[in-house]
C-alpha cells in the first residue's frame, strides 16, 4: 500500500451529488437541490429479486428437518392409532416445532452467516461503487468530524466474498490519537443498514474503545457478539462533537486505571487496517463455532433488557 500524507483539506465547496455549487450551504454541507433525493431506494428492485433468488439457509434446513418429522411422526400416529384431522394437525405442528429447535440447535453462526468465518479483505474504493449508499447521511457526517479538527484518511471497503460488503470513510485525529469512521453495511440479500459513525481508540495490550451512534442492528448489538477487551459505548442522542468529548474522558479513565498508553504509529492508516484485520480475526475464533440458538437468545434478551455499552472485561478489573 503507498504511503500518502494529506497537507490542507479545504470544506466541499459544491454537492457531491449534482456537483453544482449554486444551492449548497457550504458551512452545513448541505444542498437544496439534493436535500430531498432518497438514494437508498433506487436499487430496492435489484434487491427484492436477490431475496427471492436466495432463499434463507435456515428455512431450507426447517423444511428438510419438517418433512422429515413429519414422516416419522405420522407413521407412529398411524401405527399407535387410526389417525384423525385432529391427531394428524397436531402432528403437523409438533414436527414444525421438532424441525425448528433441531435446526437452531444444530446449525452455527458462520451456517447462517458464511462472512463470520472468513479474512475480510480492505481495499480502497470511493462513493461510486454502492449503489445504494447513503450520501446525504455521509456528507453530514464527513463536515461534522472535520469540523471537530479530524483529517479524511479515505474511502475504504471490507470485503467478505459476495455476502456482507462495508463501506467505511476513516479520518484520524492527530491531537487526541483516535479514529473515526463512517460505515454502512451491505448484504446480498437484505436491505442496506442504516449509517453509523465511530470513534475509536486502540491501546496497549490488546484494549480498545469505540464510542458509536448507531441505530444500525449491526453496530447496536455489539453486546452480542463482544469481544473480552473490545470496549464499546453507544451514545444515539448525543451529538458528533458530544461523543468525542465523552469517547476522551473515558479513554483517559482506562488509560489511567489499566496503566496503558495509547497505540501511536507515524502511518495511522496502515495502522487502523491492520488492528480492525486483527479484531476480524478475533471475531472470527470467539464466533463461528457458536450455535445458532445462543444468538437467538441473546437477541431475546436485549429486547427485554436492551444494552448500551460493553465493557465487561475492564470492570471486572476495577
Amino acid at each position: 500500500m503507498s504511503e500518502f500524507r494529506v497537507k490542507t483539506e479545504l470544506p466541499a465547496s459544491r454537492c457531491e451529488i449534482c456537483h453544482q455549487s449554486d444551492q449548497f450551504d457550504a458551512e452545513k454541507g448541505y444542498c437544496v437541490r439534493c436535500g430531498n433525493i432518497s438514494i437508498n431506494k433506487e436499487n430496492n428492485s435489484s434487491t427484492n429479486i436477490r431475496k427471492y433468488i436466495k432463499k434463507d439457509l435456515i428455512t431450507k434446513k426447517i423444511a428438510v428437518s419438517f418433512n422429515t418429522s413429519v414422516v416419522i411422526i405420522t407413521a407412529v400416529l398411524i401405527f399407535t392409532s387410526y389417525i384423525s384431522s385432529i391427531s394428524f394437525l397436531f402432528g403437523l405442528v409438533l414436527s414444525y416445532i421438532l424441525a425448528s429447535f433441531y435446526t437452531y440447535t444444530t446449525s452455527s453462526l458462520q451456517d447462517v452467516y458464511p462472512w463470520i468465518k472468513e479474512t475480510p479483505k480492505f481495499s480502497q474504493t470511493n462513493i461510486g461503487e454502492f449503489i445504494n449508499l447513503d450520501h446525504l447521511k455521509i456528507e453530514q457526517y464527513s463536515f461534522e468530524i472535520k469540523a471537530l479538527g479530524f483529517i479524511r484518511l479515505g474511502d475504504y471497503k471490507e470485503d467478505y466474498s459476495e455476502s456482507l460488503q462495508v463501506f467505511s470513510r476513516i479520518f484520524f485525529h492527530p491531537k487526541y490519537k483516535c479514529f473515526a469512521t463512517i460505515d454502512q453495511f451491505f448484504s446480498i440479500n437484505k436491505e442496506p443498514l442504516p449509517i453509523a459513525l465511530s470513534i475509536s481508540s486502540y491501546m496497549e495490550e490488546g484494549w480498545s474503545l469505540s464510542s458509536t451512534k448507531a441505530i444500525n442492528p449491526i453496530l447496536s448489538e455489539q453486546y452480542i457478539y463482544r469481544l473480552p477487551k473490545r470496549l464499546w459505548i453507544n451514545y444515539p442522542e448525543n451529538s458528533v462533537k458530544e461523543i468525542l468529548d465523552l469517547h476522551i474522558i473515558e479513554r483517559n479513565n482506562i488509560l489511567e486505571k489499566l496503566r496503558i498508553n495509547v497505540l501511536v504509529e507515524e502511518n495511522s492508516l496502515k495502522q487502523f487496517l491492520e488492528i480492525n484485520l486483527k479484531i476480524a480475526e478475533e471475531f472470527r475464533e470467539k464466533q463461528q463455532d457458536r450455535k445458532l440458538i445462543s444468538l437467538i437468545k441473546d437477541r431475546l434478551f436485549l429486547k427485554l433488557f436492551p444494552k448500551s455499552e460493553w465493557l465487561d472485561n475492564y470492570d471486572s478489573r476495577l
